[in-house]
């Protein structure tokens, strides 16, 4: 490498400037690649993201939890003498009155499949809620009714069953077959249940 200066000189230059050079570029590029460095391992990589559930997952996991919501219904019925009317608005499972409502709106919609169907059917499921209940499946509420609480004076406004209080006041002032009267005496159905005190016992009607 030569240079020439301005009286047409030519320049050789030494072997020590010749290092000098070679040092300053190797200094450079060495700072260049620790920046790099630096840099690359400064950048915080994102966050992995959530796999998104399959089509096969999907149905799984709506499978199961529809399973596992039919279980609850199963238990309601045991408990409350073979009725599956679960109130909408159920504050002991709010999850489970929501979903036999769903159940009603799917299969009216046609939407529900057969197999769910006979699932429901086998269990004797109400489908049609505004039909009329019938009479001994209220009766027997009732009668769950009287051993929790030793009393059949339902409250018109009930939340655990709001059916339950409309069906009672009903009796009071239309059953009129004997059969049914019977089996209201049988559990010391309270006949007039004004707050005045003034009851009229089974016995009395």
């Amino acid at each position: 490498m030569t240079s020439q200066n301005n009286n047409n000189k030519i320049t050789v230059p030494t072997k020590d400037s010749i290092t000098n050079v070679l040092h300053v570029g190797a200094a450079a590029a060495t700072a260049t690649d620790q920046h790099e460095l630096q840099f690359h391992t400064s950048v915080k990589e994102p966050p992995p993201k959530k796999r998104k559930l399959l089509n096969f997952d999907y149905t799984q996991v709506r499978n199961e939890q529809w399973e596992k919501k039919f279980g609850w219904l199963v238990e309601y019925k045991k408990a409350h003498k073979g009725s599956t009317l679960v109130p909408h608005i159920y504050d002991a499972n709010p999850e489970l009155g929501m979903w036999t409502s769903k159940q009603r709106v799917t299969y009216k919609e046609k939407k529900l499949s057969t197999e769910r169907i006979n699932r429901l059917n086998g269990i004797g499921f109400v489908w049609k809620v505004c039909t009329q209940v019938p009479w001994i499946e209220s009766y027997n509420r009732l009668v769950a009714y009287k051993e929790k609480y030793g009393t059949t004076v339902v409250p018109q406004i009930y939340p655990e069953d709001p059916s339950l209080g409309l069906w009672v006041t009903k009796q009071r002032q239309r059953c009129k077959k004997e059969d049914r009267i019977q089996l209201l005496k049988d559990i010391d159905f309270v006949w007039d249940a004004r707050p005045d005190g003034g009851w009229k016992r089974c016995t009395n009607r």
